[in-house]
């Protein structure tokens, strides 16, 4: 049987419930735009994708003056409201996560940002039992899933973009499903080395 040296969670998903709440904080956005039943967005075209995605499109279709930076914020405030308030988070973890602590190294690695990491740990109790939580802007791509976790750091340290250079070759394939960047090239790669053909031997006399 193969052996684990660490174990890394996703998180949207694994570790919260928290399609629900991204969906129904756009929609308290969209209302408050006055947009309510004709916002015209279908909300499983963009699974996988980033709110920026989204919002982009959303203010394109109805030609809004509204900056994108401003509507990213004031939906976030919506989605980290109701993560407090129905804290989705699921409760075999409460179990499984401690348990697996105690065995091997643990990680998240999210394609969301570390303000949303701090909360779903503050709202999961999980946080001690992890010892580094990769975010959206430890990445090179904001949209990129990352997915290794294999040195020893501290549970306070913020990683380094050394930690996503290998990765499995499924993590790869579901990468690419899900219509986001992989990062399994290193930022250099060494140059293809170059083979001179063989020079034809001389017959013996």
């Amino acid at each position: 049987m193969k052996k684990f040296s660490a174990i890394i969670f996703d998180m949207d998903g694994v570790i919260v419930d928290s399609e629900p709440l991204h969906q129904k904080a756009f929609e308290t956005l969209f209302e408050e735009l006055g947009k309510k039943h004709d916002h015209g967005i279908v909300f499983d075209e963009y699974y996988g994708r980033s709110d920026g995605a989204l919002l982009r499109d959303f203010i394109d279709k109805h030609k809004l003056p509204n900056e994108l930076e401003d509507l990213s914020a004031r939906k976030l405030k919506y989605f980290l409201s109701y993560l407090r308030e129905r804290r989705p988070v699921f409760k075999e973890l409460q179990v499984l996560v401690p348990e697996l602590a105690q065995r091997y190294k643990l990680g998240v690695a999210t394609s969301s940002s570390h303000h949303v990491a701090d909360v779903v740990m503050e709202i999961s109790g999980l946080g001690p039992h992890f010892n580094i939580i990769v975010a959206r802007e430890d990445v090179r791509f904001p949209e990129a899933r990352s997915r290794n976790l294999l040195h020893d750091r501290p549970k306070t340290g913020r990683p380094t973009i050394d930690l996503l250079r290998h990765q499995r070759q499924h993590s790869r394939h579901s990468g690419r499903q899900n219509g986001r960047h992989d990062l399994h090239r290193p930022r250099h790669q060494p140059p293809a080395r170059k083979t001179l053909p063989r020079r034809p031997r001389r017959p013996e006399l």
